[in-house]
């Protein structure tokens, strides 16, 4: 757990060090798409091979679903919310 750490730290420092270099910042977003993609291959891979998962997916996937459109609601209801207590009277003030 200490490596993990560390080289979160170093990539924090490095990227302190490199933020106003446009050439680095694109080759390092680069590499960061390329390797969000290969990990989520690998992690289906490591899924797909799971007989017990496979197994429970029409459940799993009824879960997922429910959990997905509860996601977004809350969201939006949430989002409406803070939209009316933080721009609402900032709306009303430019009426005046």
């Amino acid at each position: 757990m200490i490596e993990v750490i560390l080289f979160l730290v170093l990539g924090i420092l490095l990227g302190y060090f490199v933020r106003k270099k446009q050439r680095f910042l694109s080759i390092s977003n680069r590499l960061v798409s390329i390797s969000i993609y290969a990990l989520l291959f690998l992690l289906g891979v490591a899924l797909g091979t799971n007989s017990d998962l496979l197994r429970q997916l029409p459940k799993l996937g009824g879960y997922a679903f429910v959990l997905a459109v509860l996601s977004i609601l809350g969201s939006i209801v949430l989002a409406a919310f803070l939209y009316r207590k933080m721009f609402k009277k900032t709306e009303e003030k430019h009426e005046e």
